[in-house]
């Protein structure tokens, strides 16, 4: 490829005088600045050797580190006619590979081009390959490389290196194997990039082939490449391997250590990572900021306070730690995920200065530990400052609003400040919304987007579940079934969600359609898919498919037993669901938890198992070791108000550990109305009215008392008052399933294009059933 010349022209020949040596002497002893400033005065008639003033004037900014200048120096130069030598002509393509100055290069390029075949060599094209990589430009790189007349193993390392730094791994390896093939003997910089290749794409097989290629033909002296192994084999998932090639080294330094510590850490090896640490302090070994960050992260895992400020005691005594931001950024961190934010806060008001990942770490501690508001208020104090939070902790922050209020204020941040469109704040935008109830913004926000992934996709279905638009949620689902939406496919999460809506929906044919994708996807042993599908099956009126599901999978968690416990509960097995409480106990599988407590409760409740319900609501502390909550004390007033104990009920929630809230005392007023027990709904109805002031669903039932106990007075009385105040009770629906299609309806519904015809079969069926 011939690259365009159009930013720098090429120079016309020109003869030129001489210049004294002394002269030249004391332009050359000057700092490049006041080099190019010296020159830029002189006219053009008195220039000596034009190479040799255009190199040295350029060489002092390379060396300087002075990208910038070196292509002002070259500029200004070639400006003058100079013509330049390969040494800086490989200079100025260094600079702007350095500076990402991609048409710079290019127009480089094309001056090489022009001026011929001395300007072909090695170390040019090297040159060349390297800055074209580093500019993103993949393509010309490999151009450049393939037209090589020569190549020696810095170009085969320039191009491998460039395949991986722009993410395609199989094709560096695949070059590798060209050089092999080509006989070039490879330096250990091509061999370690070819481990960051093979741990870039995990392929541990390829990584053990290099590692056997080097055993065969390298000795390993400096430990640079063992280093780049034991990184290798962590990113592949194989620790034991990389735990040998530590073990074995010959001699090891901190990055030894690092690597290994780092891969304990991220595989959730935390005692392993502290013993490493300590070893290293034995064997006198210096860890260094990124060595002690990783165990920051281990303490942090660890969740034990103790363990947390004595790495912050060690860090301490260690000026170069202490006075290290990316250190100190760690602590807090830690503090703020193991919730002790009165030390994050400590460590993040002694900073000398703060950059933007110590206010991310302490607004997203703040967030998930204090409140929303707190965070809101440090997000103020950021802004007036003129700082900005990264996208993942505006992120954050939006998963802990407490308050819709809170959520539209960082709503209207983010839009104020340039965040939108960006994915991720996006679903967690739509998240927030969901949580509080609030479809259309949901709505919204997802047909704006301008790039959705499965996790919006998911957000929508599980919002429409949450807020009873399951009709809606399940449409979605088959909509990414078929393929319409740009090739996203369902993960676990939308099966879990689909799944949830057909349980809802009691929508057997729909369930089984999805159980049948689950199949097909491999997905079938998903644990949590498949307590699914045994709540679903349960719901949808197949207890029998529950019981199989539970039967066949092959690893079962304590949501597995629960739902199993539940499904026997929900269809009125008892019995059942006390006799798989105990087999779980008596196994010593799984030890329950409050949530089996209810099912097992809910079971008694639906059964009328009164006294084996009431013994173990009894047994529940002492046995397990675990406090009635809410839900249960609603079993045991469900339980003794369906058995007519209703006074008792009432005695049982008066004496109660905490304070019963609206949903309990609702539930006894529901057994008041079963049992006609008119003084104590009486008495229920005015607990639940100071509770929940605006709740009209009491006034409606304790109506239906008065009526049934024949005080028409009361009752008429109420409804008025329901009338007047403008309180009404909200509909409830149902659904039907016919023929695959789920029908949802209220009572009175005449929005179906048949109702007519389904009012006239139901007055048929009433016909019937009267006779």
């Amino acid at each position: 490829m011939v690259a365009s010349s159009s930013v720098l022209q090429l120079p016309q020949p020109f003869k030129s005088t001489s210049l004294p040596p002394k002269h030249s002497s004391i332009i050359f002893s000057l700092h490049p600045k006041f080099q190019l400033l010296t020159f830029s005065l002189l006219p053009l008639c008195t220039i000596q050797n034009q190479q040799m003033l255009f190199s040295k004037t350029i060489s002092p900014s390379s060396h300087s580190r002075l990208p910038h200048e070196t292509l002002v120096s070259y500029t200004q130069l070639r400006e003058c006619h100079l013509l330049p030598d390969r040494v800086t002509m490989s200079k100025a393509i260094n600079a702007c590979a350095s500076l990402n100055n991609l048409d710079f290069g290019q127009s480089v390029h094309g001056e090489m081009v022009k001026l011929g075949p001395g300007f072909s060599d090695v170390i040019l094209y090297n040159s060349l390959v390297d800055m074209y990589v580093k500019c993103g430009s993949l393509v010309v790189a490999r151009q450049v490389f393939d037209r090589m007349n020569e190549r020696n193993v810095v170009s085969w390392t320039s191009m491998i290196s460039g395949f991986l730094r722009n993410g395609a791994s199989r094709e560096s390896m695949e070059l590798f194997s060209q050089l092999i093939r080509d006989c070039v003997w490879p330096n250990e910089f091509t061999m370690a990039v070819l481990l960051r290749a093979c741990a870039q794409v995990g392929e541990l097989k390829k990584g053990q082939s290099v590692h056997a290629y080097l055993i065969r033909n390298w000795c390993f002296e400096s430990g640079f490449l063992e280093n780049s192994l034991i990184d290798m084999y962590i990113k592949c998932g194989s620790l034991v391997s990389a735990q040998t090639v530590f073990d074995r080294m010959g001699f090891r330094d901190v990055v030894s250590w690092t690597c290994l510590i780092d891969g304990f850490v991220v595989n959730g090896l935390i005692d392993e990572a502290l013993m490493l640490f300590h070893q290293m302090g034995q064997e006198k070994v210096t860890p260094n900021s990124y060595t002690v960050s990783n165990i920051i992260r281990a303490c942090a895992f660890t969740e034990e306070s103790f363990i947390c400020k004595w790495i912050h005691g060690f860090v301490m005594k260690k000026p170069d730690l202490w006075s290290n931001l990316f250190v100190m950024n760690s602590l807090i961190e830690m503090y703020a995920r193991i919730e002790l934010m009165e030390c994050a806060h400590l460590v993040f008001d002694k900073l000398p200065e703060k950059n933007r990942e110590s206010w991310d770490a302490i607004v997203a501690g703040s967030a998930r530990s204090e409140s929303a508001i707190e965070a809101l208020q440090m997000l103020n104090k950021i802004c007036s400052m003129g700082e900005y939070l990264c996208p993942e902790t505006m992120a954050s922050l939006l998963q802990c609003c407490d308050s819709l209020k809170e959520g539209k204020g960082i709503h209207g941040y983010l839009v104020k400040h340039g965040y939108l469109p960006f994915l991720m704040i996006e679903n967690s935008l739509m998240d927030m919304y969901s949580k509080h109830g609030e479809i259309d913004p949901v709505r919204q926000l997802f047909l704006e987007m301008p790039k959705r992934d499965i996790v919006s996709w998911n957000t929508l279905i599980l919002c429409y579940v949450h807020n009873g638009h399951t009709v809606g949620a399940l449409e979605l689902f088959a909509k990414i079934h078929r393929r319409d939406c740009n090739n996203i496919r369902p993960d676990s999460i939308t099966m879990l969600v689909a799944l949830q809506g057909c349980a809802q929906l009691a929508s057997l044919h729909k369930g089984e359609i999805i159980h049948a994708f689950i199949m097909k996807s491999g997905l079938e042993f998903d644990i949590y898919i498949g307590n699914s599908l045994i709540d679903m099956y349960a719901k949808s009126g197949r207890l029998d498919l529950s019981e199989q599901v539970f039967t066949e999978m092959p690893g079962k968690d304590l949501g597995s037993w629960n739902s199993m416990i539940s499904a026997y509960g929900t269809h009125g097995y008892g019995n059942s669901s006390l006799e798989l409480f105990n087999k779980m106990q008596n196994l010593g599988i799984q030890e329950p938890d409050q949530r089996t407590l209810v099912c097992v409760l809910s079971a008694c409740v639906h059964s009328g198992l009164i006294e084996h319900g009431l013994n173990i609501f009894e047994s529940m502390f002492k046995k397990f070791g675990i406090k009635p909550g809410i839900e249960h004390y609603g079993c045991v007033v469900d339980l003794l108000g369906r058995s007519g104990q209703v006074k008792e009920a009432e005695q049982f929630l008066n004496k109660m550990g905490m304070r019963p809230n609206a949903s309990l005392w609702g539930a006894l007023l529901g057994a008041c109305h079963l049992h006609r027990e008119v003084e104590v709904a009486e008495r229920v109805a005015e607990r639940i009215e100071a509770l929940e002031p605006e709740n009209a669903t009491w006034k409606v039932v304790l109506s239906n008392i008065y009526a049934g106990a024949g005080r028409w007075a009361d009752a008429l009385k109420l409804r008025a008052e329901m009338k007047s105040e403008g309180l009404h009770k909200e509909a409830g629906w149902s659904c039907v399933e016919v023929r695959g299609n789920v029908h949802r309806f209220m009572v009175g519904d005449t929005k179906h294009p048949d109702s007519e015809r389904i009012y006239e079969i139901l007055g048929r069926i009433r016909e019937e059933v009267g006779e």
